[in-house]
């Protein structure tokens, strides 16, 4: 019998194809695996720009809004405000309020006295804008003048107070001195924005909400708004397709991986079997005919295996120990390779080999308890992570109150 070479140079073994067995069609299931892959990073993409074709780019539209319709019920609508003051521009969102139609209720006119007493008192001094006034009424200041910003120098100018009491409100001026600067007039324009969209809130007037074209020398334009185009809404959709795609076989592998587990563990126990039939007095190509037979409907990845290998041998009339040892060379397993090569060397002698797989059967023993030693410190190590995470935990709950009561 001609030997093979023991230690010339090989190719690099399969990964997980030698566990691939003769009743299953690998090729058509990857083409299966691929092609629903393929359709479902289709529909993740398609989505994406249904999405993205869904929801409109921001900005505003071509014409022009001059009333909102009332309904029966509150509602909220968004609207681009564009603004242009002697080439001073803002553009703002605002969300307005629309109301329905009501009947407007009387102020509290003594509250809103006394206040706009007391604020002619505080303003004396220069500009003040305090938030509350006397009796809890709720202040929201504007600069409202905006003539009088573009004045050099110092100035007297009106600010605009609208005063709030529950449901009452009222809008008061009050001159004061002021100094404008550059920043003023970009300021001043939010602020008169913020009133806008106050006051409209507010207004249940008329059978519309009209919307005004201009307010304290600023003139308005409204737009509805549209949202930002979500970008990255395609951007996800495509990662997730590609995920979808690279992942496509995760599941065999890990199916195969599994096998390879349990053909491996079943080595020591398939060496035991061929030990004792070997001291029974059999050779070891009856061995592996004796095992296959009595492992016929045995669903272990090892005896699958050999029953692929009997009937490789019995189509290419060589023996099994030769068909066994060339598969061990196409696999990735070490174990299951250094037990095919014993039996291909000792195939004529049974006595012989019996010795040989007592002593690799001892030394696949004591790796595995070596590395199961090993794995028991690593996950020693692991948990001291979680540990030193439930000591802090615990001295920052023990510590709290104490450092909260100081």
């Amino acid at each position: 019998m001609n030997r093979p070479e023991k230690y010339r140079k090989r190719t690099k073994p399969d990964r997980y194809g030698w566990l691939v067995f003769s009743d299953e069609d690998a090729g058509a299931q990857k083409k299966r695996r691929s092609a629903i892959a393929a359709a479902a990073a289709s529909a993740v993409i398609a989505v994406s720009v249904l999405v993205f074709v869904l929801i409109r780019p921001a900005g505003g539209g071509e014409d022009s809004i001059g009333a909102l319709e009332r309904g029966n019920s509150d509602r909220e609508v968004e609207l681009l405000l564009h603004m242009d003051y002697n080439g001073y521009v803002l553009d703002r969102e605002l969300n307005i309020s629309v109301l329905p139609q009501r009947i407007d209720a009387q102020a509290a006119e003594e509250l809103f006295d006394e206040c706009e007493d007391w604020l002619s008192e505080e303003l004396k001094n220069g500009p003040v804008f305090p938030q509350t006034g006397p009796g809890g009424v709720s202040l929201t200041w504007q600069d409202t003048d905006l003539n009088a910003l573009g004045i050099d120098g110092p100035s007297d100018i009106v600010l605009t107070v609208q005063m709030g009491a529950g449901e009452y409100t009222r809008v008061s001026g009050f001159t004061v001195r002021f100094d404008p600067a550059a920043e003023d007039y970009e300021k001043s324009l939010d602020a008169l924005s913020g009133k806008l969209g106050e006051d409209l809130s507010s207004n249940s007037d008329g059978g519309s909400l009209l919307l005004p074209d201009s307010a304290e020398g600023a003139s308005l334009s409204w737009h509805s708004v549209k949202r930002q185009a979500p970008v990255y809404v395609i951007a996800l959709g495509t990662f997730a397709a590609v995920f979808i795609w690279m992942s496509r076989d995760d599941a065999a592998e890990k199916r195969l991986k599994n096998r390879r587990r349990m053909l491996e563990a079943e080595i020591s126990n398939m060496i035991f079997r061929m030990i004792l039939l070997l001291n029974a007095g059999l050779i070891a190509e009856s061995a592996f005919a004796k095992i296959t037979e009595q492992s016929a409907h045995d669903g272990n990845p090892l005896y699958r295996a050999f029953r692929d290998i009997k009937m490789s041998a019995e189509k290419k009339n060589t023996s099994f120990v030769n068909e066994l040892y060339s598969f061990a060379k196409a696999s990735d397993s070490q174990d299951l390779l250094r037990f095919a090569a014993l039996a291909y060397e000792h195939s004529g002698s049974g006595a012989e080999l019996a010795g040989k797989l007592e002593q690799e059967r001892d030394r696949m023993w004591n790796t595995r308890i070596t590395d199961a030693k090993a794995r028991i410190k690593e996950a020693e190590t692991k948990l001291c992570f979680p540990l030193v995470l439930l000591l802090v935990a615990l001295i920052i709950i023990t510590a709290a109150p104490s450092f909260m009561s100081m």
